[in-house]
């Protein structure tokens, strides 16, 4: 159920963290998250609603999170998962903002 896992799960998760004066709270999320016109966010949602539970449950981390001194959280959106070969740490490109998309090995 995405909306258990990937909303409630999330903001349980990001309240026990608070609760234990965790510094660093990190949300692995979905690349096409932030997309709702996307091919990939319209063929996930269709699965119990993945993607807008995942953006429900970064809104209410981000929510929590505001005006926490000494608490972070950190949203990893990772492009699509692959079967591939790891390619190594070296071939990890880390962007801020959404202008850049890829793949990576599970």
């Amino acid at each position: 159920d995405a909306a258990k896992v990937d909303r409630d799960g999330v903001i349980s998760c990001a309240k026990a963290c608070l609760r234990a004066d965790v510094e660093r709270f990190v949300i692995v999320s979905s690349g096409a998250v932030s997309k709702p016109a996307s091919p990939v966010y319209i063929f996930l949602n269709l699965f119990g609603g993945i993607m807008r539970n995942k953006i429900l449950g970064e809104d209410a981390v981000r929510a929590l999170y505001f005006d926490r001194p000494g608490r972070a959280y950190t949203v990893v959106r990772p492009g699509g998962l692959t079967e591939d070969p790891a390619r190594g740490v070296s071939a990890v490109e880390l962007n801020q903002g959404e202008t850049r998309s890829g793949r990576i090995s599970r």
